[in-house]
């Protein structure tokens, strides 16, 4: 779109006046469920698909300690998630 209309032209000239759309406690929820997002995908992703690329590189009882780890913080990042979720949808 930018490439056909280009940049949007302005009716009056800037004010300098910025609107804060969201709070301080908006923000901070938002990326905590961003990285927990992050850390929920990640360690799930490990834990389904890791046996065909992680356990080659790192061997049998590495991969067993490294997946005991990704369990552990799927499992208790997973609720913070699902929180935070609930907590930005509701707009508290």
């Amino acid at each position: 779109m930018y490439t056909i209309k280009g940049s949007l032209k302005l009716h009056e000239p800037m004010s300098g006046v910025k609107i804060k759309c969201l709070s301080v406690c908006d923000r901070l929820v938002h990326w905590l469920m961003a990285f927990s997002f992050l850390a929920v995908a990640f360690t799930g992703l490990l834990i389904l698909y890791g046996k065909y690329f992680a356990m080659p590189i790192m061997g049998g009882p590495a991969y067993g300690s490294f997946l005991d780890v990704c369990k552990n913080i799927h499992n208790f990042v997973g609720p913070l998630f699902t929180i935070c979720i609930v907590v930005f949808s509701c707009d508290l």
